[in-house]
């Protein structure tokens, strides 16, 4: 438990404890993507250059396309449904300024919020990261997905070799 307000408190903004630690230890951070930053090509138009990235997964999580984009339509999300489940991801090692700029594109902290997760690599090591998980106010069920936005997605999946679910 994270008690607010103690003598030489700290003031946690975004309420995220393990993203605080990371943030106040770490320059460059490990940001997960499972949906349409997957892929390389499209993250690196976002973030520009990209340095150290490691395959692994997200368990407890699945793809989900729950999450109300501008247009009407569902992007991807990692959900939480425990158990078996994992959702294949990657990690990439940004500087501050890119995940700055990732988090314009993601829109923080309207429609995503960036929180801290436990990363597992495929080489069988855990890491803390973060990951962007859809806002509460936008998740729905049933939407289409945006035929380009699927491409985004499917891209990623193919060019890590994980199995085509979306």
């Amino acid at each position: 438990m994270y008690v607010a307000q103690q003598p030489g408190g700290e003031r946690i903004l975004h309420g995220d404890y393990r993203r605080f630690c990371l943030e106040r230890d770490e320059i460059n951070q490990w940001i997960v993507s499972f949906g349409s930053n997957l892929g390389t090509k499209r993250l690196r138009k976002r973030v520009g250059l990209l340095g150290r990235s490691e395959v692994g997964e997200l368990r407890g999580f699945q793809l989900a396309f729950n999450k109300r984009a501008n247009k009407g339509t569902a992007n991807a999300n990692a959900q939480f449904v425990g158990g078996d489940h994992h959702c294949p991801a990657v990690a990439y090692e940004l500087t501050p300024e890119q995940v700055e700029s990732l988090d314009g594109y993601e829109g923080i902290p309207s429609h995503y919020l960036r929180v801290g997760v436990v990363f597992d690599t495929a080489k069988g090591e855990k890491r803390i990261a973060q990951t962007y998980l859809a806002h509460p106010d936008k998740l729905v069920d049933g939407l289409d997905i945006d035929p380009e936005y699927r491409s985004f997605v499917r891209a990623g999946y193919r060019e890590y070799g994980f199995q085509p679910k979306p």
